[in-house]
C-alpha cells in the first residue's frame, strides 16, 4: 500500500505483489481535515487487518508525507497497531518506482515533477533505484506550462538523456500541461494514468518490490534488505520478525484479488473513491 499525503487530503493506493506485482487493486482518498494520524492510522489498520480475513496479507506500506513529523507519528502509531513493513518514503523515490514499473526497467526517461511550488527535471534509469535530479523552476510568478518548457529546453541540451518525458503532477491539471508540451517537445510526453494518484501508486508498488526482495533472499540475508538508513538499529531483529521471506506464496501476494472494492472502503463512510 502507498500513502501519499498532500494538504488536507491523503490518496492511498493498494496494489498486487508478486506475479501480479502493479496491478492497481484500489485507490481511494481520505479528507485529514480532522485528526489526520488518527483517520488514516484507522484507514491503514482496517485494509490489513480485512486482508488477513480473507487470506491475504499486505505484505509493506510506505508513507510519502512532506510533514516529516507527522509522518514519524503515523509510523509508529501502524507499528504499536501491528501493521508491519512500514516506513518513510520520499516522494521522488516514490516516483522512480512508478515510472521503472510502467517502463518495465528498461530504457532512460525524464521526469518532470510539479508541485504547488516547483517544477524539478529529472532522469529514470531502468537500473536506477532514485532519480537523478537534473534541474528545478520555481513556480512563483511563472505558469507550469512555462516553467516546463523552460526545463525541457535544457533536456535537449543533453542528447541521449531520455527517450521520453513523464509528467507527473498531484492534480489532474497535469494532463492540460502535457498537451501544450506535446506541441513543443521533440520528445514523447506521457502522464500516467489517474495522476492524481501517481505518487500513492509509485510508494505502493516500492513496498511490493521490498517484499518480492525478502521472500526471494534467504532468511538470513533479507532481514536487512532495503531497510532505511534510520532503522539500522533492528539489525539485532530476529531473521522471522525482519522478514517475509517465509511467508506462504499465497500471502505473500495480493495478485489474485479481484479488482473491486475492498470492502475497508465500505467501512469508512468518510472515504470516498
Amino acid at each position: 500500500m502507498g500513502v501519499a499525503v498532500t494538504g488536507p487530503v491523503a490518496r492511498l493506493a493498494l496494489v498486487g505483489s508478486g506475479d501480479g506485482g502493479g496491478m492497481v487493486i484500489d485507490q481511494s482518498v481520505v479528507d485529514l481535515a480532522a485528526d489526520p494520524i488518527g483517520r488514516l492510522t484507522e484507514t491503514v489498520v482496517g485494509t490489513d487487518r480485512l486482508l488477513a480475513d480473507e487470506g491475504h496479507r499486505l505484505v509493506g506500506t510506505r508513507l510519502c508525507w512532506a510533514d516529516q513529523r507527522q509522518a514519524g507519528q503515523l509510523r509508529k502509531a501502524l507499528d504499536d497497531s501491528g501493521v508491519q513493513n512500514v516506513s518513510l518514503l520520499s516522494e521522488p523515490e516514490a516516483v522512480t518506482a512508478l515510472v521503472r514499473n510502467i517502463s518495465r526497467g528498461t530504457g532512460q526517461h525524464g521526469v518532470l515533477l510539479i508541485d504547488d511550488d516547483t517544477a524539478m527535471l529529472s532522469v529514470v534509469g531502468g537500473d536506477d533505484a532514485t532519480m537523478t535530479a537534473l534541474a528545478a523552476e520555481p513556480l512563483r510568478g511563472a505558469d507550469s506550462v512555462t516553467a516546463a518548457g523552460r526545463l525541457l529546453a535544457r533536456l535537449r541540451e543533453q542528447p541521449g538523456a531520455a527517450e521520453d518525458i513523464y509528467l507527473i503532477g498531484k492534480s489532474s491539471d497535469v494532463s492540460a500541461v502535457a498537451d501544450e508540451l506535446r506541441a513543443t517537445s521533440a520528445l514523447p510526453v506521457a502522464v500516467p494514468d489517474d495522476p492524481e494518484f501517481a505518487v500513492a501508486r509509485g510508494a505502493a508498488l516500492a513496498a511490493g518490490s521490498v517484499a518480492m526482495t525478502q521472500a526471494a533472499m534467504p532468511a538470513q540475508d533479507a532481514t536487512m534488505a532495503a531497510m532505511p538508513a534510520q532503522d539500522a538499529t533492528m539489525a539485532a531483529m530476529p531473521a522471522q520478525d525482519a522478514t517475509m521471506a517465509a511467508m506462504p506464496a499465497q500471502d505473500a501476494t495480493m495478485a489474485a484479488m479481484p479488482p473491486r472494492t475492498p470492502r475497508w472502503l465500505r467501512c469508512h463512510p468518510k472515504t470516498r473513491r
